[in-house]
């Protein structure tokens, strides 16, 4: 099968494809196989994202999917829970080692951008073209062209969950902090980084040393979230500027006047006292710094103005945030591909992995619903329901006395199958829900490179040596820990001789004939 080329002129098509999911298990190809007579059940190894939590009720989330999935399709799922920032070096070593891993969650957010291409550089990825055809035929129906996004060239290599295409940066906020300090904030507008930086001042003057404006940790500098960019994947390949709204240059992000610019802003903040310290050290999140008291808020991407993320953070805050936003919402392929699921070349059958994971696209009632499973747990275990919806969607909220750290299992962010379908948690509504759903079609700007993704299978050595540059870095400028005026050209120096600017240059021959070819 060739590559579907996806024409701006089209855009309205792709988005079709990213809302809310239809159709049911029946559909041809959803249960394409249960196996021979008397063959053993295929056990498929899974990754399962998470925020460095144990889940004490894993085995049975496992066990409720076996139920459904075994009589179905003669498989077994095995549940690998992994926290989200080891997944790039902990699934290359699996894979490279030949280890059993069946599937392979690859996520796009986040600092440590992982990316098709890094597992398809090392030969690490099954090509799904023809499994995907025979196979996929519910996710099919569910994605639409947002598929496109998994592809590398002409060759599929991840299935993309379906969710938002898109989002924006905010500064989130203790209201009562706010408050306090006589600020209120509207958050359907859009607002600067100066206007920011007047809540940051104010609050750092009022509570004075052990109290840190910006709640930063080891794995978010900074700069990722003040600095609007599509990176075409990652980007160690190179960067189009403004979200790519207006533009199709391919750059060296970290070379921009823009970067210089904010990483001096940073520099600033972190010289006024607004950053901890330690900050390239601590390891808890955002929500758990602003938990302790000692912070006022964070820098950050929301998705729908953070109708789903921003309440459940509330939870964990213990308090109500505002959100600052100072760029409109805009969507890239990078942005879009929040989640892909990629079956690694050390599955043994990768038809049947296929299998299963086109059950999760399927429309299917909730006790039969393993996507919903994966998202939200067992009922009356982990959630209950709040409200049933005409459709049969459901918004739910964590048993009484419990919350997301205490249940005994609760899914890591909207990754698998129709999360734009899959259960939401209250505050969230019947009217929020349908706003989450239009939110890709109604509410968002598109890079003129959405549906691109380079094809960097040549670059593998300079694409390594560059991220290992960008590791002895990032975070240092991205917290403003050292002088931007000694470090940021020693930067983009070892940057430059690790090849960035052959790789961009190849990088800006695809993008171009890619646009030729939407013409």
């Amino acid at each position: 099968m060739k590559r579907k080329i996806v024409s701006l002129m089209l855009v309205s098509a792709m988005v079709f494809g990213l809302t809310a999911c239809s159709g049911g298990g029946d559909s041809e190809g959803g249960n394409s196989g249960g196996g021979g007579e008397g063959e053993e059940p295929y056990n498929i190894v899974m990754q399962v994202p998470t925020w460095g939590q144990e889940y004490s009720g894993l085995a049975d989330v496992e066990a409720a999917i076996n139920a459904i999935i075994e009589p179905e399709i003669n498989a077994t799922v095995t549940l690998e829970p992994i926290a989200a920032w080891d997944i790039p070096n902990t699934s290359t070593l699996q894979i490279t080692s030949g280890e059993k891993l069946d599937l392979l969650c690859i996520e796009s957010m986040g600092s440590n951008m992982d990316s098709i291409s890094n597992y398809v550089n090392v030969n690490g990825l099954t090509e799904l073209n023809d499994i995907y055809d025979e196979y996929g035929k519910d996710i099919q129906s569910c994605l639409g062209n947002l598929i496109d996004i998994g592809y590398m060239g002409e060759t599929l290599y991840a299935v993309p969950a379906n969710y938002y295409a898109g989002g924006g940066y905010c500064f989130a906020a203790i209201t009562s902090e706010l408050e306090a300090l006589g600020f209120s904030f509207d958050e359907n507008q859009i607002y600067t980084l100066e206007d920011v930086e007047e809540v940051l001042a104010a609050y750092q003057e009022s509570k004075g040393s052990g109290y840190y404006a910006i709640a930063g940790f080891a794995d978010g500098p900074l700069v990722t979230n003040l600095v609007p960019t599509d990176d075409l994947g990652d980007p160690a390949i190179g960067s189009l500027m403004n979200g790519g709204l207006d533009n199709t240059t391919v750059v060296n992000r970290f070379a921009t006047d823009e970067y210089r610019e904010a990483y001096e802003r940073i520099r600033g903040w972190n010289q006024a006292g607004y950053i901890n310290p330690d900050v390239i050290s601590i390891t808890d999140t955002w929500p758990t710094l602003l938990a302790s008291g000692q912070y006022l808020g964070a820098f950050m991407y929301v998705q729908s103005n953070g109708l789903e993320g921003i309440p459940q953070n509330e939870k964990t805050v213990g308090q109500d945030l505002t959100v600052i936003r100072f760029f409109p919402d805009y969507a890239t392929t990078t942005k879009a591909a929040y989640a892909l699921w990629a079956i690694p070349v050390t599955s043994e059958n990768p038809e049947k992995v296929m299998e299963f994971l086109n059950i999760l696209y399927q429309d299917r009632e909730l006790s039969e619903n393993v996507s919903w499973l994966l998202s939200a747990g067992i009922e009356g275990e982990s959630y209950e329901i709040v409200e049933t919806l005409d459709d049969g969607r459901i918004i739910i909220d964590y048993p009484e006395g419990l919350d997301a750290a205490t249940v005994p299992y609760t899914g890591s962010g909207p990754i698998y199958g129709d999360a734009l379908s899959a259960p939401k948690y209250v505050p969230v509504d019947a009217e929020m829900f349908d706003e989450i759903v239009a939110y890709n079609d109604t509410s968002i700007e598109y890079s003129k490179a959405f549906g691109y993704t380079f094809d960097s299978s040549e670059y593998s050595n300079q694409i390594s040596a560059i991220n290992n540059v960008i590791e002895t870095y990032g975070a240092q400028l991205g917290f403003g820990m050292v002088d931007v005026d000694t470090v940021l050209p020693q930067f983009i120096s070892e940057l430059e001789a690790a090849g960035i600017n052959d790789v961009i240059a190849a990088n800006q021959e695809q993008l171009d004939a890619w646009l030729a070819a939407q013409e």
